[in-house]
């Protein structure tokens, strides 16, 4: 079982988060695109999601990324240390990626709320077994 489909729902509460004036990746869609996007193709756009939750096959583009360097404002321009790089992957990616990590977050935190019953529950027991004896 791979789980419900991805809804619209979940599409805008994650494209909520994305930062605007942000580089786009190799799609060179920036994130202002997906936030004005209108109902038809936020449909769309679930629609491929959930093919390629159910193919379980990802597009070839979403491996490409651009590296790019960018300098720290400290030391020489002319060394390599005083930079750090950047990947630059395409949006849609991300998009993916985030509604299935709210996904597991959401069963971790089900599974953590159990677990803290199940121990209160066994310290109770714990606590009536010790006061009979």
């Amino acid at each position: 079982n791979r789980g419900p489909p991805i809804t619209v729902e979940e599409l805008d509460e994650v494209v909520k988060e994305l930062k605007d004036g942000k580089c786009t990746g190799t799609d060179r869609f920036p994130p202002e695109f997906f936030k004005e996007m209108g109902s038809g193709m936020k449909i769309n756009i679930v629609d491929v999601m959930n093919e390629i939750k159910v193919q379980l096959i990802a597009p070839n583009q979403w491996t490409e990324t651009l590296i790019a360097t960018i300098f720290k404002n400290k030391g020489s321009r002319k060394l390599l240390k005083n930079y750090r790089g950047i990947f630059l992957t395409q949006i849609m990616s991300k998009l993916y990626e985030k509604i299935h990590m709210k996904r597991v977050e959401d069963i971790l935190n089900r599974i953590t709320k159990l677990h803290c019953f199940f121990m209160a529950f066994k310290i109770a027991c714990c606590d009536l077994c010790a006061a009979r004896h």
